[in-house]
């Protein structure tokens, strides 16, 4: 008897298979909504890149079911093949008869002559043993400070994470490589298992647990940057927009960073680790910026009751020297920027007209304040600003917080916080690289502040019936409201900083002439502890 198949048909089904994968990789959306999509596509794309095209390109190289004729066989000496279907994996691959020593040395190999091997096949029957067998997966986490190969082959299967992080754990410093080895390439492999891991971000979170680990991610300049900066906010933001219980480990991450940078790295910490850091405080914002009260060596002490968290992060000079040194960073610089101008924002809107009597703003003058005193230590101002004032025109409240609006729910956890990361790039691009370190001045964060709160408090009065009748200002004229709105867009359209305050010093006068109740309404506010520390310091500008 006799069968066979069409090799055409075969030949065929593979150039479908490779159309429709470059397809879905050519998939992008910035739409953080779209995020469960794109995983979607993701994994439907490594699937056919993983299991269908490797089994169809053995079907086509092979002449084993072309001719086929019976014959009498010892069946207990056949190996066993799973074809690709509902619920199965094609586990064999041409490395599957080797012993676990033998894929040890091909592992070994590859890290002297990988071009010459095929790195696709060794890493699936690598994460299928590894999967299978725990036992050998503890080998080759232990083997991995030697082996460097072992990590740069997690990019090219799914391997556990469990197996991810042990491979970190045991390549991060203080363990780190022989002083024989490659370290760029040592760097690199390790660099590839931190990106294996950004999709679980509660792995992540649990390594930067390991004060190991934060050390080796704050002191290592090898690494790639971009790799820590997704893999960090991936822990302390994604991991706790999943799970809300976990704030408590992000804010122990950041004791023991604080702990770090007012020790051994007080000179600073590498940049993937200060922009992650940075980005993330739009989620820890809200009850970081709270538990900042009195200046010197006075505790801050974060307390959430709804979370059971009571955690003291330092002094606030202990902050400050934290903040300091994300804030040598340009990208962390636009970062924290940003943040600080989507939570004054997100406060002035939320108090309303009633700004001046409900608490809450004097928590924007504490981390204002906690901010300039970190920017003026480190001449980073003028980007912390401009990245504040860019925020502000792009309206983005809502990435402050964890979980506070549907748009973060449906865009995957993180979405925003990487949207608001790409921002501070390009913020930096824009300002870090435009002025030198000895034109950045003093006391500008503050004074901004201040203004910005000016600014935002008027716009909110001025365009609101409602929160103008709350704010006791209902018998200002409506021709009085609409030269205000003009007088606010001038302000929001101006693009040097002078001319922003200046124009608002005019506009303060105009209000103390001409309406006096709003003027009263503006003084109220400006007597809210915290704001008169705004000011102090504040450049010299021109006001007429």
């Amino acid at each position: 008897m006799e069968t066979g198949y069409d090799l055409a048909l075969v030949r065929a089904l593979g150039h479908r298979t490779t159309e429709a994968i470059e397809e879905l990789r050519s998939i992008r959306s910035d739409d953080p909504a779209a995020a469960e999509a794109l995983r979607a596509v993701k994994l439907t794309r490594r699937n056919l890149e993983d299991i269908w095209m490797p089994a169809i390109r053995r079907i086509e190289h092979s002449d084993a079911m072309l001719s086929w004729v019976g014959t009498q066989l010892d069946l207990g000496s056949l190996i066993v093949v799973r074809a690709p279907g509902a619920g199965t994996q094609c586990d064999w691959t041409p490395l599957s008869p080797m012993t676990d020593d033998q894929l040890i040395g091909q592992l070994r190999w590859a890290d002297r002559r990988g071009a010459a091997l095929d790195l696709d096949t060794l890493a699936r029957e690598t994460a299928t043993r590894v999967e299978h067998d725990p036992s050998f997966g503890d080998r080759l986490v232990a083997l991995a400070p030697t082996i460097p190969s072992i990590a740069s082959l997690t990019s090219r299967a799914d391997f556990p994470a469990p197996f991810l992080a042990g491979i970190v754990t045991a390549m991060m410093w203080p363990h780190g490589p022989q002083a024989t080895a490659d370290l760029d390439g040592f760097a690199a492999a390790l660099s590839t298992a931190l990106a294996a891991l950004v999709d679980d971000p509660g792995a992540c979170l649990d390594l930067l647990l390991d004060p190991a680990v934060l050390f080796g991610l704050a002191s290592w300049e090898r690494l790639d940057p971009d790799v820590v900066t997704e893999f960090t906010l991936s822990a302390l933001h994604s991991a706790v927009v999943e799970d809300g219980a976990r704030l408590s480990d992000g804010y122990r991450v950041l004791e023991t960073l604080t702990t770090i940078t007012n020790g051994p790295l007080d000179d600073g910490i590498e940049p993937g680790l200060a922009l992650g850091v940075a980005a993330s405080m739009a989620g820890y914002i809200e009850t970081l910026a709270p538990a900042i009260r009195l200046e010197d060596s006075y505790p801050v002490l974060v307390v959430d009751e709804q979370r059971g968290i009571e955690i003291e992060l330092g002094t606030y000079d202990d902050l400050v020297d934290l903040f300091g040194a994300l804030l040598r960073d340009g990208p962390a610089q636009a970062a924290l920027g940003a943040v600080l101008g989507a939570y004054t924002t997100t406060i002035v809107t939320e108090l309303g007209g009633d700004i001046a009597n409900r608490p809450g703003l004097e928590y924007v003058t504490r981390f204002a304040d906690l901010v300039g005193d970190a920017s003026r230590a480190e001449q980073a101002e003028l980007v912390v600003e401009a990245a504040a004032e860019q925020t502000r025109r792009r309206q983005l409240g809502a990435v402050i917080g964890f979980g506070v609006t549907a748009a973060m729910t449906l865009g995957g956890a993180g979405s925003l916080a990487r949207a608001l990361t790409s921002r501070a790039i390009t913020l930096a691009t824009e300002f870090a690289g435009r002025v030198g370190v000895a034109e950045l001045p003093t006391g500008r964060i503050p004074a901004f502040t201040h203004d910005l709160i000016t600014v935002e408090a008027l716009r909110i009065v001025s365009t609101d019936r409602d929160e103008r009748r709350r704010a006791g200002l209902s018998s200002v004229s409506r021709s009085d409201w609409h030269e205000i709105s003009g007088r606010l867009d001038r302000i929001d359209a101006a693009d040097d900083e002078s001319d922003r305050t200046t124009y608002l010093l005019r506009l303060d006068r105009w209000i103390e002439a001409e309406v006096p109740v709003l003027a009263g309404y503006l003084n109220r506010i400006r007597s809210v502890p915290g704001m008169d520390e705004l000011t102090e310091g504040r450049p010299a500008v021109r006001a007429d």
